[in-house]
């Protein structure tokens, strides 16, 4: 049996469901990463940039603390890509040079929890060396 009251319901859910939608990825202005320094003793020293942009460095991330880098979404909602590139060794370990891409999330700001969340440790099978990845996707 159909009921006038219910089908106004469901048009009504899936009408409002096709306009909010896309007001959300609108309210996203820019592209957000976050690198994570979960360890408890280094304190680390990189390169990040945008794109072709300008290798850009960081000097000091502490133990324990993070960096959220954001880049404005142009009007396609686009950005370009991110890269990290670090030198691997710890102390007088052998350098080890090593560049990464990693993805970005849109978000409405520039807010360490929106951003596509990395972090940096030391790697497991030989503990002079760092390496990074996805939070949750250590190898």
């Amino acid at each position: 049996m159909f009921r006038p009251t219910m089908f106004r319901t469901v048009s009504a859910l899936a009408l409002s469901c096709y306009v909010f939608a896309p007001a959300v990825a609108a309210d996203n202005k820019v592209a957000v990463v976050t690198v994570n320094n979960p360890t408890q003793d280094l304190t680390l020293t990189f390169d990040y940039r945008w794109g072709d942009g300008k290798w850009e460095t960081v000097k000091a991330l502490p133990a324990g603390k993070a960096m959220t880098f954001s880049h404005p979404l142009d009007v396609a909602g686009r950005a370009p890509g991110f890269q990290v590139k670090m030198n691997r060794a710890i102390g007088k370990a052998k350098p080890l040079i090593k560049t990464w891409d990693l993805n970005w999330k849109p978000a409405p700001k520039a807010a360490a929890e929106l951003g596509t969340q990395y972090e940096i440790f030391r790697d497991l099978i030989d503990r002079d060396y760092v390496w990074l990845a996805a939070v949750g996707q250590r190898p």
